[in-house]
């Protein structure tokens, strides 16, 4: 299955001063569909004042992606335009009936002063999948963004397929953020402690304030009672923290309570530099 969705959002001022964001243009196609809702951003943007965000979410229009499908999809938020964008529920990344990979691609851009709060639930990558995914976030200066990315290894009882995922994230043509996630049989070591060492969900926060409204610890912390999760800057425009567990529900309480801490102000007693190490029995300093 083919399928190519797009989605813009733009800014209109209204009589009283204030701004309202609205969609511009939606159109959905096969597997991607798209619904707009009500939402309200979360208690913890407040600072970015998101009042008249316009609100998506992504609804699965078949199932998979499946082996053999190719999805696209284009995202472009405007100036001073705020989108809160989710999905109505998990991707289910299957093997198709013929052997044949899939591939999904992303391509989001957020105009100056724009903001994306992005939440797309998890991807589950089932035993036999083979799926190459691409997400590329363009950033002009002044935008913000908040993405969420979880992934689960298999379906119960099930090792995963061979699922590859790049993450880049740009800000005025630089980048930022560039990561590749890739796990099963055809990922050599995947499994070694250097990279899952046996447990079974990743994910991670990124969160980019370069207007520092939010992000109040810049630099990497640790806390011994969030073991095996790691907080590191990204220059002075923001964080992300990424994470592994045995279950979804532990690894998102640890990477929220990771979140929460990036939003707390820095302790004036933290002043040393050293690098920290993310182990079994928590982080130390080494």
């Amino acid at each position: 299955m083919q399928s190519h969705a797009w989605l813009s959002v733009r800014a209109r001022a209204l009589s009283d001063g204030r701004r309202r964001s609205f969609v511009e243009k939606i159109h959905s196609h096969q597997a991607l569909v798209m619904r707009t809702t009500t939402e309200a951003a979360s208690a913890w943007a407040a600072p970015w004042d998101l009042q008249g965000a316009a609100a998506v979410r992504l609804v699965a229009g078949a199932a998979g992606p499946v082996g053999g499908d190719n999805w696209r999809w284009d995202i472009d938020v405007g100036p001073e335009a705020a989108l809160l964008l989710g999905a109505a529920g998990g991707t289910l990344v299957l093997p198709g009936p013929r052997g044949e990979a899939s591939s999904s691609t992303v391509n989001v851009r957020v105009a100056g002063g724009g903001t994306l709060i992005w939440e797309p639930g998890v991807q589950i990558a089932a035993a036999g999948c083979r799926h190459q995914g691409f997400i590329h976030v363009m950033l002009e200066p002044g935008a913000r963004l908040y993405l969420r990315d979880d992934v689960v290894l298999g379906r119960h009882g099930e090792s995963p397929g061979d699922y590859r995922q790049r993450l880049r994230i740009t800000m005025g043509g630089r980048a930022l953020y560039d990561q590749t996630l890739a796990v099963g049989g055809a990922a050599t070591g995947w499994a070694g402690a250097a990279v899952m060492g046996g447990y079974r969900t990743l994910g991670s926060r990124v969160l980019i304030d370069p207007g520092q409204e939010l992000i109040r610890r810049r630099g990497p912390f640790a806390d011994d009672a969030i073991p095996q999760t790691a907080v590191m800057p990204l220059g002075e425009q923001g964080v992300v923290i990424s994470g592994v567990d045995l279950t979804l529900v532990d690894l998102s309480h640890k990477l929220d309570r990771a979140f929460v801490r990036c939003l707390e102000p820095q302790p004036a007693a933290a002043t040393s530099a050293r690098p920290y190490l993310v182990g079994h029995r928590g982080a130390q300093l080494v």
